[in-house]
């Protein structure tokens, strides 16, 4: 076929969580060798936008002075639910329960995976046009900032890869368990619940003062 099949390795990774109790969650992610991958033939695109920290900063601001509910999710695996445009094979991973001639088999790829060049931007197309779906559109000013009427309000999301804060009018829980529904329709999310920890930062909220 004129491919070469991509090696692949197990990234093994401890993350700091928001819950004191269990304060590290450990991650275990079969990655791609992307390094491997020539321009043009693996890959053509690979940029994708995410939400500066500046544009956080302001955006937890305004929605802290409003008075929306902000709540926290992300999707699980979230790369694996793109799909791959481009020709890629990979190597059988180690590991992988096959017979013994199958050991030196190739297997084609049809979803993006942790480790290729083009994973971020292929999922972050997938996403947003899940979202203009469901009727948001990004602003112009930050192409990860979204807005839309949602259940008849107005709400916000906010994304950074695979994690996202969902934006609520006050008091509307209801419209922020059926924003979640709607989402976790499509692609499988971890609920977070109110915001206390996003992007390995801790938030502490006081809604008397709107801060």
């Amino acid at each position: 076929l004129g491919k070469t099949a991509l090696g692949t390795k197990m990234v093994l990774k401890i993350k700091e969580t928001a819950n004191l109790a269990a304060p590290m969650d450990f991650k275990a992610r079969l990655c791609v060798q992307g390094f491997r991958q020539l321009e043009g033939i693996d890959y053509h695109q690979t940029y994708a936008p995410v939400a500066a920290h500046n544009s956080l900063r302001v955006f937890l601001s305004i929605m802290a002075v409003l008075n929306f509910e902000i709540d926290c999710v992300d999707v699980v695996a979230a790369f694996l639910h793109a799909v791959l445009k481009e020709e890629i094979y990979i190597r059988m991973p180690d590991g992988y329960p096959c017979a013994p001639h199958q050991k030196h088999y190739a297997i084609r790829l049809l979803k993006t995976l942790y480790g290729l060049k083009q994973s971020p931007m292929e999922w972050n197309s997938t996403l947003h046009s899940f979202l203009i779906s469901i009727g948001f559109k990004n602003t112009l000013s930050e192409r990860c900032i979204y807005t839309g009427h949602f259940d008849g309000r107005l709400c916000y999301l906010l994304l950074f890869v695979d994690d996202m804060l969902l934006c609520t009018p006050p008091g509307e829980r209801k419209t922020m368990a059926k924003l979640k529904v709607c989402i976790h329709s499509e692609f499988p999310i971890k609920d977070k619940g109110p915001l206390e920890f996003f992007l390995n930062m801790h938030f502490k909220r006081n809604r008397a003062a709107r801060t």
